[in-house]
């Protein structure tokens, strides 16, 4: 029959071992979420330069739709007092023919 009785040497190696081995895989894991965190602070930057980017970008859509808008409301204008203009134009062009028919009439032929 064997003794039941470990030797309390070899029972701290064994235990030591464990540790050890726990310790490393414990400063693998470290490594390895550092190196993850590092990861996602890169992509994190990346996608925070990008959103500033996009926001710039925007920025200047907003401005340019906004001066679109205001000249095209100018646009707008200019063309309704035109078209308020058009009958009183075409009123003196038909004066302005009229006229010339009569200078026309009055003057005497060569």
């Amino acid at each position: 029959m064997q003794n039941q009785n470990a030797d309390p040497h070899l029972l701290k190696c064994v235990l030591n071992a464990d540790i050890n081995q726990l310790q490393q895989i414990n400063q693998m894991l470290i490594h390895r979420l550092v190196e993850e965190i590092y990861k996602h602070d890169c992509r994190i930057s990346t996608l925070e330069k990008q959103n500033q980017e996009i926001l710039l970008k925007l920025n200047k859509l907003e401005n340019l739709t906004n001066a679109n808008t205001s000249q095209l409301q100018e646009n707008q204008e200019l063309i309704s007092f035109i078209e308020a203009e058009i009958p009183y134009l075409r009123h003196l062009v038909s004066k302005n023919e009229d006229l010339e028919n009569r200078l026309a009439f009055l003057e005497p032929s060569d």
